[in-house]
């Protein structure tokens, strides 16, 4: 049972940190409720050939995600040299047979078949595509946060808006470590829960961003002042009609007679009572429209005592 419910990843960098955390909030939580039996044979290991976990940050945050590892019983193995893997089980240089009931192997990256098969000049390993500084096919294509950039950028080219050549900036790197922690390095390092927020706002933000580049091709880089504008005014646009729609039809004083721009607006109120002939438009509405008139969206006025009844 304890082999089975072992489960491996492999490699120390961004996804397979997130993924080891995420298996573990998810045994100390739901799984711990529906099966708390099984709770005390669940295990989770992280291998990984280099000496240290989350490589691209800095040593205390690396630190600080083994402490949280440590208090989740995330077990993290570093110079660990993984020799082969089979259906049941891995083997490593140090410890020999490892049995495991599921191995998560992230490490590394393989070109699709369309990189492959295009005729265009390539890295002699990995197979991928080289570029010049104006990322015409000819600088590697990299990781997932230059893509972005890239697409960002080519975006633009096609839309005929750069000159310059492209320039990679680095962003802020942000890693989730379990238990509502994490560690985000970047222009200010910093961990804990508010790491964690930064990770589920900022994170899936990136992602967003980056799938809309590469599933439109040609894009703006940012929505424009103009179109920002446009949309907020037809946002309030939409609202005004669904609201003259509602007072005028659906509002419980919809069927009582008045000045249609009365029963959709404070207007007809407000310009007679700052024209200061309020009691003489009252006086020509109760004429006009009988002994009940509504003045306003939400008032009624009444000639009679007996007409409110």
């Amino acid at each position: 049972m304890r082999s089975l419910l072992h489960f491996v990843i492999v490699d120390a960098g961004l996804t397979e940190v997130e993924v080891s955390s995420e298996l573990s909030d998810l045994f100390s939580t739901s799984y711990a409720s529906l099966y708390p039996h099984l709770k005390s044979y669940i295990s989770i290991a992280i291998h990984d050939v280099a000496n240290q976990v989350l490589s691209g940050f800095d040593t205390k945050l690396q630190d600080y995600a083994i402490g949280s590892f440590t208090k989740q019983n995330v077990e993290v193995m570093t110079r660990s040299y993984i020799k082969r893997v089979k259906k049941d089980s891995l083997y490593t240089k140090e410890k020999g047979r490892i049995d495991a009931g599921l191995l998560i192997w992230a490490t590394g990256n393989k070109s699709t078949a369309l990189v492959d098969s295009l005729p265009v000049k390539k890295t002699l390993r990995n197979l991928r595509i080289l570029t010049d500084s104006f990322l015409r096919v000819y600088t590697l294509l990299g990781t997932f946060w230059w893509a972005c950039q890239k697409a960002k950028y080519l975006a633009k080219v096609l839309n005929g808006s750069v000159d310059e050549e492209f320039q990679y900036k680095q962003t802020a790197i942000v890693a989730y470590s379990g238990q509502n922690n994490g560690v985000v390095s970047g222009k200010k390092d910093y961990s804990g829960p508010q790491a964690w927020i930064t990770w589920r706002t900022s994170m899936s933000k990136e992602f967003t961003r980056g799938a809309m580049a590469i599933n439109r091709i040609v894009l703006s880089d940012a929505l424009t002042v103009q179109g920002l504008i446009t949309i907020i005014l037809g946002a309030i646009s939409v609202y005004a009609v669904l609201r003259c729609v509602y007072l005028l039809y659906f509002h419980p004083l919809s069927k009582l007679p008045g000045p249609r721009i009365a029963a959709t607006s404070n207007v007809w109120y407000a310009y007679h009572w700052l024209s200061e002939r309020y009691p003489w438009a009252i006086e020509n509405a109760l004429r006009n429209y009988g002994d009940v008139v509504r003045i306003a969206p939400n008032e009624l006025v009444f000639v009679t005592p007996q007409a409110s009844v």
